[in-house]
């Protein structure tokens, strides 16, 4: 009779251990399985964060770009206005022989006493400015007549260090540095 009560254990147990081996095999798979899940999702989840960084870099470029295109066309007239009173580089003997004709113009004698042209590092800039040590002797109409002249040049310029002073009773010596913006 036990043999027998122990022929029903051992088969009734076997089932329950191959249940439980065959359980827990199923959720070890399972548990391998929600953890791939899971990084799969995360990786398709930082793929897509990283792909709309990507189209918001873009758009913000397009965005930008076709803002600078517009204000590019809106500017473009007073760009012009602006080029047409900037002295060229390569133009600066225009500027220096409008200056020396001021002395017919005016009835005086004007000399440019030096020129400081731009730098180095300034030449390869966009921008520069020509420095001028200008000196005019006259009568004192022709000295502002030099002066009226100097401030209608068509380009921007700037003048300062201006100093007058009498020679002769009807003559007067004009200095002044003139700067000159260059592109």
């Amino acid at each position: 009779m036990k043999s027998e009560i122990q022929k029903q254990k051992q088969i009734f147990h076997q089932p329950h251990q191959t249940l439980l081996i065959i359980s827990l095999s199923i959720f070890v798979v399972t548990a391998l399985a929600y953890g791939f899940m899971k990084k799969t999702l995360d990786i398709s989840i930082d793929n897509v964060a990283n792909m709309r960084s990507q189209i918001r870099s873009a758009d913000m470029i397009v965005t930008e770009g076709r803002f600078l295109n517009t204000l590019a066309a809106d500017t473009a007239t007073n760009r012009a206005k602006v080029r047409s009173h900037v002295l060229l580089r390569d133009k600066a003997v225009d500027l220096i022989v409008a200056i020396e004709s001021f002395g017919q113009k005016s009835g005086s004698r004007v000399t440019i006493v030096s020129i400081d042209s731009p730098k180095s590092s300034q030449a390869s800039s966009t921008t520069g400015v020509i420095n001028m040590n200008i000196n005019a002797i006259g009568p004192w109409s022709s000295i502002m007549n030099v002066l009226s002249l100097v401030e209608g040049l068509p380009y921007i310029t700037s003048i300062d260090s201006i100093r007058m002073n009498i020679l002769e009773k009807e003559n007067w010596n004009l200095d002044f540095k003139l700067h000159a913006l260059t592109i």
